[in-house]
């Protein structure tokens, strides 16, 4: 396959920008019923030119190859991805290589045990660092009887980036009880050890968790408690860790915080979850220092989009090195009636123990307790949150978000909804606040069988002492079809207008799409 795009934007207020997109490629398929083969590739180059200057290259290669017998199945899969980024004169750089093989395996007459085998290899490198990862995975499920059943877990992983060497070995297993349809058990033991090059943790803990479901008049109730106690032994070279691929999720309107204290701000790198894709600071993402610890929050307009897992590298600084226990517990009860109403509470505790060694400057005694409640009545929904953190090693909040939609369908080809949302987090220890505030209306119109219109308007607001962005955007979409012809016309205007910064960006952007399916 190939393809070709081609953009020209005209502006008064600013240089002509043109966008050229190439991309090719193709795949190879070995239909065989005992090992088939799939080998594809694909190239894509984009450049951009005028206001925003922008290019990108890129190479995939990826290889699957499947073998199935009557009790084992082996997956191969392997890839390769080559790209290049200059984005408004940040250069970057990434090739990654990528292998996985994974066996499962049925043992018993009613194959009431499967093993699992898996080793992966990963190798990373980039102009900001290089990174190698190996791993070996062994996962066994026993199904003893119809009640009851147990897993057990070896793991294996190695990390070596930019001198620094990390290895984890760990070891678990749980065994699942139930009784009847209401009562669920669940006891589990762990092990880990993890050697940093420049540090040793020892690790280890046991859990019991119950769940608890019982049908009522009108609804259903939901009961669960868990408990758990995990010992850390650790022993530093150094007071300088690095943390590799640490997994967060940046949502709109969510506080999210990275997992350490002391974080050198300069040693923070940002990928995609492949590892593949470089973000650029202040331009895809942002820093915010909050005492000693580090906020994270996506762009609007920049490559991370809302809700999406990101991967991050950085250093941070020990305060002390210490062992410890910690006991965490949990517990929660949710309430069903009328399938239209829904309540539920959250408590969760854990308390930090010092064994032994300097206690840290912050030790952990964290205390969250959530309230949820949801209205459902089909033309009106309400949802109600709050939640309030309580935490000596880590940032306090109190989080509250009250939402309502309401949906109209005056007509069997007319539907349209209206809907808002205001809440507020506040940080306690700093007494800051921030407010979240918005709304959005969509309709449908089906005024023909060969025709569907559809229109969507938003705004989004966010007023806090770190943030002051006001986000507004409508799109229209209009289809059309005859036969095997289609014709579609979307057009879509975005405002972001960031205060703090004086920074306003919009977008506009109308497009027409024609369509022939052949079957």
């Amino acid at each position: 396959y190939g393809q070709q795009n081609q953009t020209r934007v005209n502006s008064v207020f600013a240089h002509q920008t043109e966008t050229r997109t190439d991309g090719y490629g193709g795949s190879l398929r070995f239909k065989s019923p005992k090992l088939p083969v799939d080998l594809s590739y694909a190239h894509l180059e984009s450049e951009q030119t005028g206001f925003y200057t922008s290019e990108e290259k890129g190479d995939d290669w990826r290889l699957v190859i499947a073998q199935r017998g009557e009790r084992t199945t082996t997956r191969l899969s392997s890839a390769y991805t080559d790209r290049e980024r200059l984005d408004r004169g940040f250069a970057t750089r990434t090739s990654t290589s990528d292998s996985e093989i994974r066996n499962y395996v049925d043992f018993g007459a009613r194959k009431q045990l499967r093993l699992e085998s898996t080793a992966a290899y990963r190798w990373t490198e980039s102009d900001v660092y290089e990174t190698s990862h190996m791993r070996f995975n062994e996962h066994l499920d026993w199904k003893h009887s119809s009640t009851l059943k147990s897993a057990y877990y070896l793991n294996y992983s190695r990390i070596e980036s930019d001198g620094f060497d990390s290895r984890s070995s760990s070891a678990n297993g749980q065994l699942t009880h139930y009784l009847y349809d209401n009562l669920t058990t669940t006891v589990g033991l762990w092990a880990e050890g993890n050697d940093y090059g420049a540090g040793k943790e020892d690790i280890g803990g046991a859990r019991l968790d119950m769940r608890y479901l019982r049908d009522i008049p009108w609804g259903s109730i939901t009961v669960d408690l868990g408990q758990s106690y995990e010992a850390t032994y650790r022993e530093y070279d150094r007071q300088q860790i690095q943390v590799v691929n640490e997994q967060q999720t940046l949502s709109d309107g969510a506080v999210t915080l990275l997992d350490h204290e002391n974080v050198d701000l300069a040693s923070v790198d940002v990928t995609d979850a492949t590892g593949t894709v470089i973000y650029i600071r202040d331009i895809d993402y942002t820093l915010t220092p909050i005492d000693t610890f580090v906020r994270i929050n996506r762009v609007s307009f920049g490559a991370i989009a809302d809700g999406q897992a990101v991967l991050i590298r950085y250093r941070y600084t020990l305060s002390s090195e210490y062992d410890d226990g910690v006991y965490d517990q949990s517990y929660g009860v949710a309430l069903n009636l009328w399938s239209a109403l829904s309540l539920s509470y959250r408590y969760q505790h854990a308390d930090q123990r010092i064994l032994s060694g300097t206690p840290p400057e912050h030790p952990i005694d964290d205390t969250i307790e959530s309230v949820d409640g949801r209205l459902d009545f089909g033309w009106s929904e309400t949802h109600l949150s709050f939640t309030d953190t309580q935490k000596r090693s880590g940032v306090s909040t109190q989080v509250w978000r009250a939402e309502e939609t309401l949906r109209f369908r005056p007509t069997r080809r007319l539907f349209f909804s209206l809907g808002g949302y205001t809440g507020r987090t506040r940080f306690k220890d700093e007494n800051e606040t921030e407010d979240n505030y918005g709304g959005k209306a969509s309709l449908d119109w089906l005024p023909a069988p060969w025709c569907q219109f559809n229109f969507v308007g938003f705004q989004d607001n966010v007023t806090g002492t770190t943030q002051e962005t006001i986000s507004t955007g409508v799109s229209a979409e209009l289809e059309m079809a005859y036969r095997i012809w289609g014709v579609k016309f979307i057009g879509e205007y975005i405002n972001e207008e960031q205060r703090i910064e004086d920074n306003e960006r919009t977008r506009f952007t109308l497009s027409v799409l024609i369509t022939r399916e052949l079957w």
